[in-house]
C-alpha cells in the first residue's frame, strides 16, 4: 500500500505565551495577535525566537498546509517525530489530540473538519518540562 506524505518541516509561525494569556485557541486568529507571530524553523526549539531559556511554555505553533483533493476518503494522520515535552493539537480549530513524552514519535488521526484541495491550519500548543510538567526523579 502506498504511503502519501506531506512534509511539514520548514518555516512555521510561533507565539510565545509564557503569561498564559491565550485561553481559547480561536483567539489566535484575531488581528490583535497578527504582529506577535514570529517565523520559526521546525524541527527546532523555541529558544531560537525567545530569550527566556527557563520558561516552560506554552508556545503556540501554526502551519498552513494543503491536503490534495484526491486524498478524500483516505485514512489520514499527522505524524510528529517528537515534541518536547507536552502538546495539544488542533486542525482547522478542531481539537484532534494530545501527546506527552519528550522526543518520542507519535501520530494523531485526522477526521472531520478537513479542507481537501484547500488550505488547512495546524495549531500546536507546546510545553517543556518545568513547573507544569516536572522532571521525574529516578
Amino acid at each position: 500500500m502506498a504511503t502519501m506524505t506531506i512534509l511539514l518541516n520548514g518555516t512555521w509561525e510561533a507565539i510565545v505565551d509564557f503569561a498564559h494569556s491565550i485561553k481559547d485557541p480561536s483567539a489566535l486568529d484575531l488581528s490583535k495577535y497578527a504582529q506577535e507571530w514570529k517565523p520559526i524553523q521546525v524541527p527546532g526549539c523555541w529558544e531560537m525566537i525567545e530569550q527566556n531559556k527557563l520558561a516552560d511554555g506554552p508556545v503556540w505553533y501554526r502551519k498552513d498546509f494543503l491536503i490534495p483533493e484526491h486524498w478524500k476518503g483516505e485514512t489520514l494522520a499527522i505524524q510528529f517525530d517528537g515534541v518536547n515535552y507536552f502538546c495539544d493539537i488542533w486542525v482547522n480549530s478542531e481539537y484532534v489530540g494530545t501527546h506527552e513524552g519528550g522526543w518520542n514519535g507519535f501520530e494523531v488521526p485526522l477526521r472531520g473538519n478537513l479542507n481537501f484541495g484547500n488550505s488547512n491550519r495546524l495549531l500546536v500548543k507546546v510545553y517543556k518540562q518545568g513547573d507544569k510538567f516536572p522532571l521525574r526523579e529516578c
